[in-house]
């Protein structure tokens, strides 16, 4: 899916329409800048726009100044498991960086290297791949990529922390339980003085480890974002919920909490809306937990468009979804949250 959002590394425009970007990356030692240079000038006599250089060590990071100085085209830096040389890249001029978050040191190191990009204006380039893992996840990269993938973060906390840190300007954030949804909302609540909730779910999601018959965390994110002060119950809308648990059912009445988007957007500048597929009519769009009696697309669609009408939709998220999803499943809802 083609992003709509447009950047620029160096003067080169990508994305939002602009047209295909060539980039290469150089097969020198980057410290040997005469090397380097000379395969740069190659690529861009051959057409490329944008090239990729390699920064394994201090004498690679060393030698970026004098390779950006002398670059015709933007040069990206790509680090592998030392922040500490992607903030000196940074700090070289280079017009982008590409790091693994699973490989960088951890959330920290990774929330240093965001912000040092943030502060300079310099785009990022996030990459994970099944080759940088550690040691200890590599059978379970061989069994399953994406699982071990996501165990790299290795608590819930983690990955909130750096999906927070982390967020575009208008986030559509893709995730497989609401989890994902944390830190979006934490994100999110951080810019802005007032930021309310649109949780369109089966479930409620407002269990705490103490009431959760089973302990799962899926069960629980919504009320994590209250707990955790990112938004307040009276800016919560529950849109379409239909299997609470007991004890669900009575935290929402006594906080007042209903699916009235009136109610819930009245003070608030913007909006964040959390969507999780399986508050849809089963069988419309595939999901892990689907529930009878569900919305159609269409009406979910036209919740969407009426918290636009109200405010700003400051980012949607999209879980829950099913094996056999497609992009065509839920592009009306991007459409209609215009992210």
């Amino acid at each position: 899916m083609a992003s709509p959002h447009r950047i620029r590394v160096g003067g080169v425009e990508i994305g939002g329409g602009a047209p295909v970007v060539v980039q290469s990356m150089t097969l020198t030692k980057t410290h040997d800048v005469e090397a380097t240079t000379a395969q740069i000038a190659a690529l861009a006599s051959a057409g490329c726009e944008i090239v990729r250089v390699a920064v394994p060590k201090l004498e690679d990071a060393n030698a970026l100044p004098l390779i950006v100085r002398l670059s015709p085209i933007p040069v990206i830096a790509d680090i592998h498991f030392n922040a500490s040389l992607a903030l000196k890249a940074i700090d070289a001029g280079v017009h982008a960086v590409r790091i693994n978050p699973g490989n960088i040191g951890g959330p920290d190191k990774t929330e240093q290297v965001v912000r040092a990009a943030k502060r300079a204006g310099v785009p990022m380039r996030i990459g994970a791949n099944a080759g940088s893992l550690p040691k200890h996840l590599e059978e379970l990269a061989r069994q399953d990529t994406a699982e071990a993938l996501v165990v790299e973060a290795e608590t819930l906390e983690e990955q909130s922390a750096l999906l927070a840190t982390g967020l575009p300007v208008r986030p559509l954030v893709v995730g497989g339980c609401c989890c994902a949804h944390v830190g979006a909302i934490r994100g999110l609540a951080a810019r802005h003085e007032r930021l309310a909730v649109v949780w369109l779910d089966a479930h409620g999601d407002l269990n705490t480890p103490e009431t959760s018959a089973s302990g799962n965390l899926w069960g629980m994110p919504l009320r994590i974002a209250i707990d955790e002060g990112s938004v307040a119950p009276s800016d919560v809308a529950l849109v379409g919920a239909r299997d609470l648990d007991r004890p669900e059912a009575d935290y929402v009445a006594e906080q007042g909490i209903d699916d009235d988007l009136a109610r819930a957007l009245e003070q608030a500048d913007a909006a964040y809306v959390a969507l999780d597929v399986d508050v849809l009519e089963p069988g419309t769009v595939p999901s892990f937990m689907p529930v009878p009696a569900g919305p159609s697309p269409v009406e979910v669609e036209a919740v969407i468009r009426q918290v636009a009408s109200r405010t700003r939709v400051a980012g949607l998220g999209l879980t829950g979804l099913g094996a056999g999803a497609e992009p065509a499943h839920v592009m009306r809802f991007v459409a209609a949250a215009g992210v």
